[in-house]
């Protein structure tokens, strides 16, 4: 008897707990974990495009500039125009003017958050009976200040950041993003956001640095660099990173693509970083 009574104590807590994770239409506290994983989901969606965006053009959103998106550019009037966009040069003979990667994780941080909000469409979870608040966040006019980034139904502030951990090769996006869940029955906030994305963007970033100043300094001493000649420094860093040049065919410019095919371990297509390097001499690649 008494095993039959712990037998069926097991049945009643796991059936309990099953339960706690199923959405529960009638109030806003069941409807919060679907609204949760909603908003997860967009996160991940703007972040991943964001990733690319900024990897395709060297760093920028767009090395042009893009008002919209608190983006300056580099400043200069010519660019590298590849199939992925535009690629800032990086390179100017002996000079390097590889933008920082604190910079890079700001331009990412603005773009998840202005685009963010056209991801948001909680018009499904009305037919449940609730309500969803959510911030409307002008950044131009703010001018991309997260102090000003304020709603009048709660305390807390819109705010994006990204984290890139070298150890983990990842990149860790914190997004505070007040919500407020309203129904018959009361009222329910959910404010933050974690996800993580499976991109080495500060490992390829250590990997372009290098190889900028490779090139500028070969240009330094007259000499044409060699990808193919150098492919070992850079399979010592990690075996498996691509590295390509497409010249221009008329200027002593080139664009290098610096590939991460270790993405496809993750299913997701190779990370490309971009950038340009002008009155330089280079040949070759490093593939395999």
């Amino acid at each position: 008897m008494g095993m039959i009574a712990l037998l069926l104590l097991g049945i009643v807590l796991y059936l309990q707990s099953r339960s706690a994770h199923l959405p529960k239409v009638e109030g806003v506290p069941g409807q919060a974990p679907a609204i949760e994983e909603f908003v997860k989901s967009c996160v991940n969606k703007v972040g991943e495009e964001g990733v690319y965006v900024v990897a395709n053009h060297g760093g920028y959103i767009t090395p042009r500039g893009a008002p919209k998106y608190g983006e300056f550019g580099d400043g200069l009037a010519e660019a590298f125009w590849l199939e992925q966009g535009a690629a800032p040069y990086v390179v100017d003979g002996k000079v390097v003017s590889l933008r920082s990667l604190d910079d890079m994780m700001g331009a990412l941080q603005r773009y998840i958050a202005v685009e963010l909000d056209s991801c948001l469409d909680f018009g499904a979870f009305e037919y449940g009976g609730v309500r969803v608040q959510k911030p409307v966040i002008d950044w131009q006019d703010i001018d991309f200040d997260v102090r000003k980034a304020v709603v009048n139904y709660s305390s807390a502030r819109v705010d994006v950041q990204v984290i890139a951990r070298p150890d983990a090769n990842d990149l860790v996006l914190q997004v505070k993003y007040p919500l407020l869940l309203t129904s018959p029955k009361g009222s329910f906030p959910l404010e933050d956001f974690t996800v993580v994305l499976p991109y080495r963007l500060s490992f390829l970033y250590k990997v372009v640095r290098a190889l900028a100043f490779n090139i500028a300094d070969a240009q330094a001493r007259n000499q044409v660099y060699v990808l193919s000649d150098h492919c070992g420094d850079y399979r010592s860093l990690d075996g498996m990173v691509n590295i390509y040049a497409q010249k221009d065919g008329v200027s002593r410019s080139v664009a290098l693509s610096v590939v991460d095919a270790h993405a496809l371990d993750a299913g997701t297509v190779p990370l490309r970083f971009q950038f340009a390097a002008h009155d330089v001499s280079v040949n070759g690649e490093c593939v395999g």
